[in-house]
């Protein structure tokens, strides 16, 4: 039954040092050779990006953009996009506890419908879209990637429907027909009452005929080890209100089953080749493959079981029990543990031809994904069909989710090549067929011999009883149908065919030396087909739930399970949706000389509708009723966004000083929401009010003295709803409530590095770095007057990281030792009981940061 989907003290510091993070951690570690990037008097080599389609220094980009190196990713010790995440303002991850993810930029945030932000591999898009009950997108590793762009604030016009609120790119190292380079990496770790971590990478490349072929080969392996135990042992209810947390059950360890049982690992390969075919035409070839696997990877843990100040971190496992041993269970499919697994491999072939006065480039490519997770569904089974907070032992219940995506993309740009003409523009021409599946089968090895069953506190079916009498059970008489093989009650399935067909076009006109205007539009064709089936006895359209037999057969009659009037019925469904998106864009530059650059942006984003899921009857309708809804919606309708924003990009005192600034403000009109039914555990997706967001970001480098580099980034975010949202007398959302996933208001990175004077041929450096994370901002359920509120559930509270490193370089060699997450910070993410969405029960679990890890690093770089 697809459930859940639930859901300036430091600040006077972030806006004075507000500063420190953006682009110089490689050059505190290796020295680099001059290049076109050396842009600033002081001799720092400044980032290029692609953010407009064409190659700019950062600080000639009139839009708000993060980028790093894969220099500064090294220096940070960033391997994976949440490390990206905590250095970015504005941008946010918001995870899920049953193994989803959400990625969201200046506060667009929504678990429903198409993603909020589009998320590239080169010129690939792969986000997802919300299908299913734990939807998510992958990222790479963060090894050979050129740079990473995190574009803030609507980008429909160059990048489509998928970037809403904002766009992540990550760029890969492109083969070189003329210069041979390679790269390595070694590390290891140890984290506090945890498994070692280990990882190997390499990655080279250069000509194989000068300047006619070239080539770029990378392997990356990492293994993180665990730090969380699953164990057995006896626990009783002390606080059955589930209002002490951690205190509401008196925990005993008996026995520990997997010791840091919360281990992944992850692999990635590519491989990348360029042909010169003339001298204007230029083929690359590539392929991308990675592979992550979790042993019990959702991370979760109990707060009876667990001491989070002593890094002590524990959750009860449920173990399946034998049906031989014990007649009561039947034989279950899935293992007792939350394991998973995501692999994609990405083909892609890029052709660039020079004509002189423009140039063309082609970009083909097909995304193949695979994700599946396994979730313990136990606890919240065993009360949602009993009313009972433990379950026996023996009892388990798994939820297995799975996702694919196959994915073609077709781009065709056509761009003006002359740097100095006043007029540059670029058009193009975007295909993408896009086929996503989920499914999501539920098993639980004790329902079938159940003595009762009842939802919501009222029973519905009883052993011997209604409609099929003696010799029948609670099971039967409820859903009127038995347990599909592998003790499957649920099955859902989900299958859905997008297709999109723009063109596009987007123009800069210098007025005049200082001044330029940009001009843009998308206009897109978007087919959306989606077929819902649900199987399984739990998604029977004509279960009894306990009705006598007579009203079927009359007196005297006979019911026989899945015969006659009481033959199963499933659900299923098909939709359609066909809509014309329109995103135009509109700037203006200002930049009166080299150092200073001012500019405003009007742009507009756009998201497709869709459709919802299939609820089946009965046991949501007490939820439904409340909301005013006599069924739920079937499809949805596309929401948008205008984005307005002003910024600038500054450099002083011989660029020692460099800040860039920008505010904004965003119309969200029209939202898909995700409306959870707290009672049945279901939830579904309409079209639920207006937002606003509004907020600025701000980075700062500055470099006093020699050696010394100071970075720094701040963030805030306000993402709210204009007007209470609102079925009958119920309020779904209040007036002024936050959207739920948004980013926490703050977020603030600051960064020191010191690049001591040289000791022979060694040169030695230290580098400190520090996040702070404010509270978050009441939103859903954590909002007093919104409909399922729970006053138990609390805010993420305000959270600070603070890392180090202490290294030498020697000619191609880097050498140092780190430490993160230094003062053990255990904020509480994810906390929520273990049968959530059901509330009040007294299991609470929930998630943290890596404790404190020490480690040693060496790279090598040519």
């Amino acid at each position: 039954m697809g459930c859940f989907r639930s859901k300036y003290g430091a600040m006077s510091i972030g806006v004075a040092l507000t500063a420190v993070a953006a682009a110089t951690a490689a050059h505190a570690q290796e020295p680099e050779k001059p290049s076109a990037n050396d842009a600033r008097d002081m001799g720092q080599a400044e980032i290029v990006v692609t953010a407009t389609r064409r190659s700019e220094t950062l600080s000639k980009v009139p839009i708000s953009v993060s980028a790093f190196s894969q220099q500064e990713l090294q220096a940070r010790g960033a391997r994976e996009f949440s490390d990206v995440v905590r250095l970015t303002p504005g941008l946010s991850l918001q995870k899920s506890p049953i193994g989803g993810n959400q990625v969201s930029i200046r506060g667009i945030a929504s678990s429903a419908g198409a993603s909020t932000t589009g998320i590239y591999i080169d010129d690939t898009p792969i986000q997802a879209r919300n299908l299913g009950y734990a939807p998510s997108s992958s990222f790479p590793s963060l090894f050979d990637i050129e740079r990473v762009e995190v574009l803030r604030g609507p980008q429909g016009t160059l990048f489509g429907a998928g970037s809403e609120g904002g766009t992540v790119r990550f760029i890969q190292t492109e083969p070189s027909m003329k210069d041979f380079s390679y790269r390595g990496r070694a590390e290891i770790a140890t984290t506090r009452n945890g498994a070692p971590t280990y990882e190997a990478a390499a990655a080279v490349g250069g000509p194989i005929v000068e300047d006619k072929i070239g080539f770029r080969v990378s392997a990356y392996y990492r293994r993180n080890g665990g730090w969380v135990d699953d164990v057995n042992g006896t626990y009783t209810v002390v606080d059955p209100t589930a209002a002490s947390y951690g205190d509401s059950l008196n925990f005993t360890k008996t026995s520990t089953i997997h010791k840091n049982a919360n281990s992944d690992t992850a692999l990635l390969l590519r491989g990348a080749l360029v042909f010169a075919l003339s001298d204007a035409i230029t083929v690359t070839p590539s392929l991308t493959y990675q592979k992550l696997r979790n042993h019990d990877g959702i991370g979760q843990f109990w707060l009876a079981a667990s001491n989070p100040g002593k890094a002590q971190y524990a959750r009860y496992l449920y173990q399946a029990g034998d049906p031989a041993n014990d007649p009561t269970l039947t034989a279950l499919s899935g293992t007792d543990r939350e394991a998973g697994g995501d692999r994609f491999y990405l083909p892609a072939l890029r052709i660039n031809w020079d004509i002189g006065f423009a140039s063309i480039t082609s970009n083909t490519s097909y995304y193949d994904r695979l994700q599946g997770q396994q979730a313990d569904y136990t606890r919240y089974y065993y009360r949602y069909l009993t009313q009972q907070l433990v379950p026996p032992p023996g009892a388990r219940a798994n939820s297995d989710f799975t996702n694919k995506q196959k994915n073609f993309v077709q781009e065709i740009r056509l761009q003006s090549a002359e740097s100095e003409s006043p007029l540059q523009w670029v058009v193009g021409a975007f295909y993408s067929r896009n086929i996503q599946t989920a499914r999501q089968p539920i098993s639980e090895n004790f329902t079938a011999n159940l003595p009762v069953i009842s939802f919501g506190g009222v029973p519905y079916g009883f052993t011997d009883g209604e409609p099929f009498g003696p010799g029948s059970t609670a099971f039967l008489n409820t859903f009127g149908a038995p347990l599909l093989p592998g003790s499957v009650s649920y099955d859902e399935n989900r299958r859905l065919v997008e297709t999109q067909i723009a063109g596009f076009a987007q123009a800069d006109l210098r007025l005049s030396s200082k001044l330029k205007l940009t001009a843009g539009v998308r206009v897109a064709r978007n087919k959306f087909e989606q077929n819902v089936d649900l199987l399984g006895p739990e998604s029977n359209i004509n279960a009894p739930y306990g009705t006598p037999c007579e009203v079927y057969v009359g007196p005297g009659g006979t019911c026989t399970v899945g015969q006659g009037p009481l033959t199963p019925v499933y659900s299923s469904a098909r939709s359609k949706k066909l809509e014309t998106s329109v995103t135009p864009k509109f700037g203006l530059t200002y930049e009166p000389d080299s150092r200073n650059l001012f500019y405003g942006t009007a742009a507009k984003g756009f998201r497709p509708g869709g459709s919802g899921p299939i609820i089946p009857p009965n046991v949501c309708d007490a939820d439904l009723n409340q909301l005013g809804y006599t069924s739920t919606p079937t499809t949805y309708n596309s929401d948008s966004v205008w984005s307005y924003e002003v910024g600038s990009k500054n450099r002083f005192l011989n660029g020692r000083v460099a800040i860039a600034a920008s505010g904004y403000i965003i119309k969200w009109k029209n939202i898909q929401t995700d409306i959870a039914l707290p009672t049945c555990g279901y939830s579904f997706v309409d079209n639920a009010g207006n937002a606003t967001a509004k907020g600025f970001d701000l980075s700062l480098e500055v470099s006093p003295v020699q050696g010394l580099i100071l970075t720094g980034a701040a963030g805030y975010t306000k993402a709210t709803f204009d007007d209470p949202v609102a079925r009958g007398a119920n309020v779904i959302f209040p007036r002024g409530s936050g959207v739920p996933g948004a980013s926490a208001p703050w977020n603030t990175s600051l960064s020191g590095v010191y690049n001591m004077p040289p000791v022979g041929n060694v040169n030695f450096y230290t580098r400190v770095d520090f996040t702070y994370t404010s509270r978050e901002r009441r939103a859903g359920q954590t909002q007093p007057g919104a409909f399922g509120y729970n006053p138990l559930l609390r805010q993420v509270s305000a959270y600070s990281t603070l890392n180090a490193r202490l290294g030498a370089t020697f000619g191609r060699y880097d050498l140092s030792v780190f430490m993160t997450n230094i003062t053990d910070a255990h904020p509480l993410l994810l906390l929520g009981p273990a049968s959530r969405p059901i509330q009040n029960d007294p299991a609470w679990v929930s998630t943290t940061l890596r404790p404190r890890t020490v480690g040693l690093t060496l790279s090598i770089k040519e």
